[in-house]
């Protein structure tokens, strides 16, 4: 299986290299399929969405397609499926980590992953990433439900599609946005206990530095900062200001 969890697309040259090595082509002989359907879910300015589509387009490829596994999972005459068994790379977006698990899940997509895998290649943006993680332990919604913050489901468009369930194709746990100022509330001390609650090794990650996932082989690919953190310990930091 070949994965490249990013935080914020593809924003550097490592990133862009590290997907680069994981393509049995050049991009531009590979089709890609990028599926938006978490920003759904999303509130606020959406800027970012296009940044993050542009990020990716322009590498170049073959064929860059678009794929809303929500928007046309009732509209029969579309086979979205057979467009993304045609993909090399299969791009899944950012925005709301639960509304994403519910279309994965209601779509059928997420069961047919595995098998889609072992031919294809993965690439996550944020929920995109944690989707595929060990859990949505550390996602924006589960953490500030955790801590009792009332507003965590407001932040969100239609939450009655929600649902909290990985695909759980990896050991480990993705925190993404590690030190962006607008996800602030997701401090070392908060990571390091819900390690231990959860018995988890979990990578936080800035948006310069990627996950690739070749096989059994893991590498962290940044030009940014980033800390895992095993039950509670801290076992690799590279960051500016390390914790303690």
């Amino acid at each position: 299986m070949k994965l490249l969890l990013t935080s914020e697309s593809i924003r550097n040259k490592s990133i862009e290299k590290a997907l680069r090595s994981l393509l049995h082509k050049p991009s531009i002989e590979c089709n890609l399929v990028y599926i938006p359907t978490s920003y759904n879910a999303a509130k606020g300015d959406k800027s970012w969405v296009l940044q993050n589509l542009n990020d990716v387009h322009q590498l170049g490829w073959k064929l860059f397609d678009i794929v809303d596994i929500a928007a046309l999972t009732s509209n029969k005459a579309i086979d979205w499926m057979a467009t993304i068994n045609d993909a090399d790379v299969i791009f899944v977006g950012g925005g709301n980590s639960e509304y994403l698990s519910y279309w994965l899940d209601r779509s059928g997509l997420g069961r047919a992953l595995p098998k889609l895998l072992e031919t294809r290649i993965y690439v996550g943006s944020s929920a995109g990433s944690m989707n595929i993680a060990r859990s949505l332990n550390f996602s924006s919604k589960s953490i500030r439900d955790l801590e009792g913050d009332n507003q965590s489901t407001a932040r969100s468009a239609n939450t009655e599609q929600s649902l909290n369930k990985s695909l759980g194709l990896i050991g480990f746990d993705f925190r993404p946005h590690w030190g962006t100022p607008h996800f602030d509330y997701i401090t070392e001390d908060l990571i390091m206990e819900q390690s231990r609650m959860y018995n988890s090794k979990i990578y936080a990650i800035d948006d310069n530095t990627a996950i690739k996932v070749d096989g059994d082989k893991v590498e962290v690919v940044s030009e940014g900062e980033w800390f895992l953190v095993e039950n509670g310990v801290v076992t690799e930091d590279h960051r500016k200001t390390s914790l303690g």
